[in-house]
């Protein structure tokens, strides 16, 4: 299963290095695509992940999840 999760705050391929560094330490994820440009990152799970996961962990790298598609 897929989501996409708008992100805010993303400015560079750093930025996104470290989205995607913390969205893969989530146990379910198994993929993750970051685009800057789109503000958005592509994440492949194995089951469910709430949104105040994914948001725990954006957090973590210093950006803010503003919605989970």
């Amino acid at each position: 299963m897929y989501k996409t999760l708008i992100i805010d705050g993303m400015h560079c391929g750093h930025c996104a290095g470290l989205v995607q560094v913390e969205l893969f330490r989530i146990p379910q994820v198994r993929d993750v695509s970051v685009n800057v440009t789109k503000r958005n990152a592509i994440v492949r799970i194995d089951s469910s992940v709430s949104f105040e996961q994914f948001a725990k962990h954006v957090a973590e790298a210093g950006y803010t999840l503003e919605r989970l598609i």
